[in-house]
């Protein structure tokens, strides 16, 4: 395989990307990258999207990245026409010298993907959504993303610590199902609302994961829980 066919999240995960916010973002970078390829093309907005931040916040955890040298602008970085977006390339050689420094722990998923469970919640017009939850993180910070699934892509949902999940459901600071899409997200994303039996699944998982318990039969990773009601929607 070569170099720039390379998959890179493997190498983001174990690479030493600090603060936790700007390690989250390259995470869902590499994604795209290696959907992609070896390369995607996005504008900030775009970006910002993906990862479930404000543009500010997104510019300023991409260009970290550059100064990082993990991250490189290979076409259209001072943007061109109104139609040129910029291309970038995470560097995995780069990556590799970042990758176990001392008094640095590996995430625990460094050989994979980030663990996803597919979901349904239901939206405000009652229309079906096909969801997804990951789990991010080095052992002690570990936060779960959630997105809707589109043909699209994912369309970020928020994210927060994981201990919000793993809560009983009458626990202070527990989820309580309902997600908000981000700022950026298309028109179709509507806040979503999950069942509480569905929750109760979640959190199994999250929890069965967390603990390295990744072939659970309680719980699949690939199969969303069945619909409670609702609409058929685009997913």
């Amino acid at each position: 395989m070569s170099a720039t066919l390379e998959p890179v999240v493997p190498l983001v995960q174990v690479a030493a990307i600090e603060p936790a916010a700007c390690r989250r973002a390259a995470l869902v970078l590499a994604a795209a990258q290696d959907r992609n390829g070896g390369s995607f093309q996005a504008s900030m907005a775009t970006i910002a999207g993906w990862v479930g931040m404000s543009q500010g916040q997104t510019r300023k955890h991409v260009h970290a990245l550059f100064t990082m040298g993990v991250l490189k602008v290979l076409a259209n970085g001072n943007g061109g026409s109104s139609k040129a977006l910029p291309l970038y390339q995470f560097d995995p050689l780069r990556l590799r010298a970042l990758a176990h420094q001392p008094g640095i722990t590996s995430d625990l998923f460094n050989t994979a993907p980030a663990p996803r469970r597919r979901f349904y919640a239901v939206d405000t017009q009652n229309a079906l959504k096909q969801m997804a939850t990951e789990l991010h993180g080095r052992p002690g910070q570990r936060v779960v993303r959630f997105v809707w699934e589109t043909k699209q892509g994912d369309v970020a949902y928020g994210w927060g610590p994981l201990q919000m999940l793993l809560l009983p459901p009458f626990a202070k600071g527990a989820w309580t199902g309902q997600l908000n899409p981000q700022p950026g997200a298309p028109a179709g994303a509507k806040t979503v609302n999950t069942a509480a039996e569905t929750v109760e699944e979640l959190r199994a998982w999250a929890q069965d994961v967390a603990l390295g318990r990744m072939e659970n039969g309680r719980i699949s990773n690939n199969q969303p829980a069945h619909p409670q009601g609702g609409n058929n929607s685009d997913h």
